[in-house]
This record gives structure tokens, C-alpha cells and sequence, in this order.
């Protein structure tokens, strides 16, 4: 599918949710599709995730399209586990897990979610996303089409997602 088509889809998803504009402007004007294949600035969080830069995939912005490819419905479905899926929403696919924005956060705040931290409460976790970015703005300004920094070659983490993950089934 092409960015056209995706951003179709994505309009269809957030027509009847209550979201705030930026959002919205993110996907009705295809500009998250600009940063497919782009990169995270090299992450070195303690515990968590080695100092690897990953490369972001846009995906639905809608937990139950990913409960049919990526996901566990019986954790992110609307009848999951995990209960604050409602606060948040996702938007990229990297390796391991997905990149959500904090919908209850006045500046959008990203997130890294990952099923198996669901119920996570450590330090840095809020409601089982471990909080990564202040707010959408300085998340998508840190991108990069390449890796940046003095990232070793190992340590950059790329992700092949066909199409299929945009199917209804």
C-alpha cells in the first residue's frame, strides 16, 4: 500500500474519536509516512534496552488492527488485561514493542509499550508504557533518516512490517 491509501485508512480509524488536532494532522496529512524508515536517537536506558537506535515503522493508530497481526487482543483487545490501552495510542512499530503517544498528556508525550511490561509499574513506567519523549514534537524532531551518533552496526535495530499489519483481517 502506499502512503495515499494508509492515510485513508488511518482518517477512517480516528473519525469518531475524540483526539486531539495534532494528531489528527499527523495522519490526515500523511506527514507520519515521511518518517517510515527513519530512526530513534541511540537509547541507553538502564535495565531495559542495550544502546541501540531503532527504526520506526508507522502503524494503525488503533490497538485492536494490531491485536490481529502484532499484538495479543487478550492484552491490548478492548476487553485485554491491560486497561490503559485507552490512554494510549499507537503510532510506530519498532522492534519488540510499539511507540504510543499519551493521550492524556497536554504535550502528547511517546512512550515504548511492549506486552510483556504491561502491568509494569517500575520507575519511568506510567500505567505499564515506559515514557521515553516529552511530547510528539520533540520525538519526531529526534528522528533521523539514518542512524545517528556513534551507534555501533550492531546496535541498530531495523524492522521489516509488510503491509499485512494494515489489513482488517
Amino acid at each position: 500500500m502506499n502512503a495515499a491509501e494508509l492515510t485513508v485508512i488511518s482518517i477512517r480509524l480516528l473519525a469518531d474519536r475524540n483526539i486531539d488536532s495534532r494528531i489528527k494532522s499527523l495522519f490526515e496529512t500523511g506527514r507520519i509516512f515521511e518518517y517510515k524508515n527513519h530512526f530513534t536517537k541511540a537509547m541507553d536506558i538502564e535495565g531495559f534496552m542495550p544502546e541501540m537506535s531503532y527504526e520506526v515503522t508507522p502503524c494503525p493508530p488503533c490497538w485492536d488492527m494490531l491485536a490481529i497481526h502484532e499484538f495479543d487482543d487478550a492484552i491490548v483487545g478492548e476487553d485485554g488485561e491491560w486497561q490503559h490501552a485507552v490512554s494510549f495510542l499507537p503510532i510506530f512499530l519498532i522492534d519488540g514493542g510499539v511507540l504510543v503517544i499519551t493521550l492524556d498528556s497536554s504535550e502528547l508525550a511517546i512512550g515504548y509499550f511492549s506486552e510483556s511490561d504491561w502491568d509494569n509499574e517500575s520507575e519511568g513506567f506510567d500505567r505499564g508504557v515506559l515514557s521515553l519523549w516529552s511530547s510528539l514534537e520533540a520525538f519526531l524532531n529526534s528522528l533521523a533518516s539514518t542512524p545517528g551518533g556513534s551507534v555501533e552496526e550492531e546496535n541498530i535495530s531495523t524492522l521489516h512490517v509488510g503491509d499485512e499489519v494494515w489489513s482488517e483481517g
